[in-house]
């Protein structure tokens, strides 16, 4: 039983030639095999060919980067296939990136780098999106990551409200939050913002109404006395919906109105 993984200063140094020159090229050398779990190569190729390709879509058809990553976290997820020892081994993500010449390398670059058609300039995204921090925070592992929150195999839709495309509300809601470990309470926090249309909002800001990062606050607040892991899926999603009806109790913020700047929610619901 194995799988391959790429240690951290090996990564460092891929990192540094990319910088550099461009390339990212692997040396056989510093491929690590690793125990406890068996991963066919096979599956990381496809998985990086179909994001390359819908990179490619997506530049051609001037996607929005947060559409491009709810679309792009299924595939992640589905063709890697992971068991959790690999998911989560920084080791293996960064080889994931650098493997194959580099391509993950390039779907990267393309969605933080110099690709990104926001950005001007020369160079590779910052190492941070390539592993070499936070496992979190590297690109294929935080698609996987909010592909595996919303994942419920015997659903007739497994990934239903991943399609909702908002870096704010996966990356500091999802993500970087304790709920966020739950994925029952997770999953159950992005579908009552998708089915009621919940605005941003602002936590810190009194005179902006109400909004799905109030009711973050809240949920983290009110996680100290309750586990959410106990939950299931209709218990978290009533429980949700219901903090939010009864805000009132706990927000004194005024609602928001619809002809609003804060009135919209900000999401796009991407079709899959």
């Amino acid at each position: 039983m194995s799988y391959l993984g790429l240690g951290l200063e090996a990564a460092k140094a891929a990192y540094a030639a990319r910088k550099e020159n461009g390339a990212a090229r692997l040396d056989k050398r510093d491929v690590l095999y690793k125990s406890g779990a068996d991963f066919e190569e096979s599956r990381a190729k496809d998985c990086l060919n179909q994001c390359c390709d819908l990179a490619a879509t997506a530049q051609d058809d001037g996607m929005p980067m947060a559409e491009f990553d709810s679309q792009c976290a299924p595939i992640v997820h589905g063709t890697l296939r992971l068991p959790p020892i690999i998911a989560g081994d920084a080791d293996f993500w960064r080889w994931l990136t650098f493997m194959e010449d580099g391509l993950g390398a390039e779907i990267v670059d393309w969605r933080y780098g110099s690709g990104h058609r926001k950005r001007s300039g020369s160079g590779p995204a910052r190492s941070i999106y390539y592993g070499l921090e936070e496992l979190k925070k590297g690109m294929f592992a935080k698609l996987w990551i909010c592909a595996n929150v919303m994942y419920v195999e015997d659903a007739s839709d497994p990934y239903d409200g991943i399609e909702y495309a908002d870096v704010d509300l996966w990356d500091s809601h999802v993500i970087d939050v304790d709920f966020g470990s739950s994925a029952v309470m997770a999953r159950a926090f992005v579908k009552v913002i998708r089915d009621l249309k919940l605005p941003r909002g602002a936590a810190n800001d009194p005179t902006v109404p109400a909004g799905f990062r109030d009711l973050a606050k809240e949920m983290r607040r009110r996680h100290a006395a309750i586990v959410f892991e106990l939950f299931d899926d209709g218990e978290a999603y009533g429980w949700v919906k219901r903090l939010w009806e009864e805000r009132e109790s706990w927000c004194r913020k005024r609602l928001p109105s619809e002809n609003e700047p804060h009135g919209s929610t900000g999401i796009v619901a991407t079709p899959r």
